[in-house]
C-alpha cells in the first residue's frame, strides 16, 4: 500500500485545515519498517522398501515460516509423519494400513482489534515520527 511521505502529509494537513506541519527531516515509511522477508524451511525424509509380498513406506516432514510482520513472533510450524504397510497374504487377499499424523503450532500478531495492531498503527502514524525516540529504537 502506498502511504504519504512527509511532503504529501504536510500538504494534506494544510489543505484539509487540520493544522500546519513543520518538516523535521524525518520521512518514515512505516509499512517498509514493519514488513520484512519471511524465511521459510521445509525438510522431508522418506524410506521405502519391502520384499516379494510386503512393502512399506515411512516419511516425515518439518515446515516452518516466520511472519512478514513480527518475524518469529508470528511463526508457523508443522510436523508430519506417515507410515504405510501392505502385505499380500493370499493371491486374493491383500492387507495393509496407512497412518498419518500432523501437528502444527502458530503464533500470530493481531491485525486489527480493539487494541489496534502493528499494521493498523503503521497505517495511521504520520511519516514525521522518527523510528527512534531519544536514541531508543
Amino acid at each position: 500500500m502506498e502511504v504519504m511521505n512527509s511532503e504529501e502529509y504536510k500538504q494534506w494537513m494544510e489543505e484539509s485545515g487540520a493544522g500546519t506541519v513543520t518538516l523535521n527531516g524525518t520521512d518514515t515509511d512505516w509499512l517498509d519498517e514493519i514488513f520484512e522477508v519471511a524465511p521459510m524451511q521445509k525438510h522431508h525424509l522418506s524410506f521405502s522398501g519391502g520384499s516379494e509380498k510386503t512393502s512399506y513406506m515411512i516419511s516425515g516432514s518439518y515446515y516452518t515460516q516466520n511472519g512478514i510482520v513480527g518475524d518469529d513472533k508470528a511463526k508457523y510450524e508443522r510436523f508430519t509423519a506417515r507410515a504405510n504397510v501392505k502385505s499380500q497374504l493370499k493371491d486374493w487377499l491383500e492387507v495393509g494400513n496407512n497412518f498419518s499424523f500432523s501437528h502444527s503450532k502458530q503464533k500470530y500478531i493481531g491485525e486489527d482489534d480493539e487494541y489496534r495492531s502493528v499494521v493498523n498503527n503503521a497505517l495511521l502514524i504520520d511519516p514525521l515520527t522518527p523510528i527512534t525516540y531519544d536514541g531508543t529504537p
